[in-house]
């Protein structure tokens, strides 16, 4: 699908001009893109250039920057002096974290215009705000997982670019994104979990036909999608750019990269439930409370509904304790009343889930022991919802969980999963970038 060769050029990164992540540990914060901005090569660039910012509440520099735990809204405007006109909010906002529908408005403290990116009537920049920019700088942090939506959002930018640049009269500065890139909290070397199929690709929940847990970084993935596409041939540049980060290394988990957690949407409060959310995120897809809460500090922790009995969920964590071959993810019975999401208001019965080391846990194994233990207890009391086969990756793999007749086994299907994660490895290799 993807073609081999690839120049690395094309995007603006140079690998000899950053130090080797060797060496680098927890007490070394890694240095993101957004910290960079202010090195004279990219600051030169972007003087005289008017700027577009997609910024959400982890868009912030880090220790390495002159200006520790600013906003890179405040960071480019007031700092670099860098001529900022126009912010796009993607899910969940531009400098705080909410649930609400995307909303236009005013940044109080820039006095900027916010366009909202999560609307479905506007999912990425038109002609009328390209107008207004040379430059869009992407600043958002993934969460290392197919079903999160940030990744969309970036290939949704990238296809308006394409429209924008063929738009440009010529003679004109040609329009650019710039990609600053983050970390990927879950690593970058493991790949696990099943393919997303064709026909459920480039969807705002699972957009990209990768595996679940895919382990790039969002400029990765962005330099493969335009690959994908077509974007980027020999004579015509697709005009992305990524600002790589610095001391960043693919065997990172979050807890390495000496960065402050910040939390990317509502309910990932703390890093570990990101890790998480890469094993129990599609029982979401499920009619099932998935821990969410005022604070959510138990969101992808607790799995319960009002038709699970007290018995019934400390039969559930027996067998979810025989069935889950790691015994990093531990479950115990409980009770509690909902107070958001599904279930709102209601006392339900389920589990909770206690993580040890998650280096230790197969995450695509996890996710399909503990969802085919639901369904061989609970069968269609758990009433999958239309997103299910998108969290999945393809209806074939939910069937198998299922167990729906002339469906594969779940066994024959992590055999096919697995030959998927092998391919993909090799895949990805041309556009990795550390």
């Amino acid at each position: 699908m993807l073609q081999r060769s690839f120049f690395c050029f094309l995007f603006g990164v140079s690998f000899a001009a950053v130090a080797s992540a060797a060496g680098a540990t927890a007490a070394t914060s890694v240095q993101v893109g957004l910290d960079r901005l202010d090195e004279a090569t990219f600051l030169s660039t972007l003087q005289g250039k008017r700027l577009g910012l997609v910024s959400h509440s982890v868009s912030q520099t880090s220790s390495r920057s002159s200006k520790p735990n600013t906003h890179a809204v405040d960071w480019i405007s007031q700092e670099l002096k860098l001529d900022l006109k126009l912010l796009f909010a993607p899910e969940h906002g531009l400098r705080s974290v909410d649930d609400s529908d995307g909303e236009d408005g005013i940044d109080p403290k820039s006095g900027l215009p916010v366009i909202s990116l999560y609307k479905v009537s506007k999912r990425a920049l038109d002609a009328a705000d390209w107008a207004q920019i040379d430059v869009l700088l992407v600043d958002l942090q993934d969460v290392g997982v197919r079903y999160y939506t940030y990744p969309s959002t970036v290939a949704l930018l990238i296809d308006s670019l394409q429209t924008a640049r063929a738009a440009t009269p010529v003679g004109q500065p040609e329009k650019e994104i710039w990609i600053l890139d983050r970390p990927n909290p879950l690593g970058g070397e493991k790949v696990e979990g099943s393919r997303l199929e064709s026909s459920l690709a480039r969807h705002f929940i699972s957009f990209f036909e990768i595996p679940t847990r895919h382990g790039m970084t969002m400029g990765e993935i962005a330099r493969m999608y335009v690959e994908k596409m077509g974007y980027e041939k020999p004579g015509t540049s697709s005009g992305l750019r990524v600002v790589k980060m610095v001391d960043w290394d693919r065997s990172f988990y979050f807890s390495d990269t000496g960065l402050n957690w910040v939390a990317p949407s509502p309910a990932l409060v703390t890093a570990d439930q990101a890790k998480l959310y890469s094993v129990f995120g599609p029982l979401e897809a499920f009619d099932l409370s998935v821990g969410r809460g005022l604070q959510n500090d138990q969101a992808f922790r607790r799995f319960g509904a009002p038709w699970i009995t007290t018995n019934d969920a400390a039969i559930l964590a027996a067998n979810l304790n025989a069935a889950v071959t790691t015994k990093e993810l531990r479950f115990s019975p409980i009770g509690w009343k909902v107070t958001r999401a599904a279930h709102d208001g209601q006392w339900v019965e389920g589990v909770e889930v206690t993580m040890g080391d998650f280096s230790q846990v197969q995450t695509r194994e996890a996710a399909m022991q503990v969802a085919s233990v639901f369904a061989d207890f609970f069968g269609a009391k758990l009433a999958p919802n239309i997103w299910a086969p998108r969290y999945w990756g393809s209806q074939g793999l939910l069937d198998s969980i299922f167990k729906v007749t002339g469906s594969k086994s779940i066994s024959d299907s992590a055999l096919q999963i697995e030959k998927e994660e092998a391919a993909f490895l090799v895949e990805r290799r041309p556009f990795l970038i550390y």
